[in-house]
């Protein structure tokens, strides 16, 4: 499973690490997505119908246009 950490958190190891004036690796920082959104709590994915594939339940995503389990996620998922 992948680590997460408080944007707060990696700016301030950031800015103890890095000499000089900030540089571009800061402002990705900044900008990044915040949260990550997994499917089964995104709000583009009203549909309650389930399908199996391969084994899996999938529910149809709207943005995306696709089938997605519970587990998956993308930049543009909300809650």
């Amino acid at each position: 499973m992948d680590d997460l950490i408080s944007r707060s958190a990696l700016l301030a190891a950031y800015d103890k690490a890095h000499k000089g004036p900030p540089g571009g690796a800061r402002k990705l920082i900044e900008e990044a997505p915040a949260v990550v959104v997994r499917c089964k709590y995104c709000k583009h994915r009203p549909d309650p119908h389930e399908t199996e594939l391969n084994g899996e339940m999938h529910r149809y995503c709207e943005l995306h246009r696709r089938w997605t389990t519970d587990n998956w996620f993308c930049a543009d998922g909300e809650r």
